[in-house]
């Protein structure tokens, strides 16, 4: 399961969906930094922070678009200010719908109840997108490591839990081996407003390359708020 069609997933969230917006549903717990709340936002989810754009802090004032409609706010000098209520049914999909979408080869996943319903919120600029995001890579003379992450906001219309065995998949030849895995998850989404942080890994050693996807209920301070402008 490569990254490029785990993100495709985000596209079948919404009509409006930006482009290159990333799901990546499918994971693994990841519990350093995260949130006490364990991810629930409450009814109405009210987002704030310093707005970063090409690795500094952005100062300008730039209106915002949510998908689904009905939220209210932008960014003021530089600071986001974003609140949006709970929403109405008709801005919701089948949470069945997004497990399908998540699913790939021996990857299966539980979902309980298949009744709930669910969104992601979505940020757009007049030319661009607003996404939270973390990027991280260290290399020695015989290892590589790199990360990326983001926080999606879900809302959803009752508690729901999604849960995996997980799966890893290895091939190897002569003189390198090649690991591509998902590990187990069991999380709980609460009626409302939840973060949800997802996470794409790889890692080398010597000949060995290990790539993997995480999921998490959490929405850890180290994320930045970052401006991405469409260059299409």
């Amino acid at each position: 399961m490569r990254k490029t069609e785990l993100r495709n997933i985000a596209r079948k969230t919404s009509p409006g969906a930006a482009a290159t917006a990333a799901l990546v549903l499918a994971f693994a717990l990841v519990t350093t930094g995260c949130r006490d709340d364990g991810g629930f936002l409450g009814q109405t989810l009210n987002l704030t922070g310093q707005v970063w754009m090409d690795g500094r802090e952005f100062t300008g004032t730039v209106a915002l678009t949510s998908y689904p409609p009905g939220g209210s706010g932008g960014i003021v000098g530089g600071q986001l200010e974003f609140s949006i209520g709970r929403l109405a049914d008709g801005h919701l999909r089948s949470i069945v719908e997004l497990v399908g979408d998540m699913e790939h080869g021996d990857f299966r996943i539980s979902v309980n109840p298949a009744t709930a319903r669910f969104v992601i919120l979505e940020l757009e600029t007049p030319n661009g997108w607003l996404a939270r995001e973390h990027e991280a890579s260290s290399e020695t003379m015989t290892t590589s490591n790199w990360e990326q992450s983001g926080v999606h906001y879900i809302f959803v219309d009752r508690n729901v839990t999604l849960s995996s065995d997980g799966v890893t998949e290895t091939d190897s030849g002569p003189g390198w081996t090649f690991t591509e895995k998902i590990e187990p998850f069991n999380i709980t989404f609460r009626e409302g407003w939840n973060a949800l942080l997802w996470r794409e890994f790889e890692n080398v050693v010597g000949d060995h390359e290990t790539e993997g996807y995480g999921l998490s209920h959490a929405d850890p301070d180290h994320m930045k708020w970052t401006l991405w402008e469409r260059w299409w």
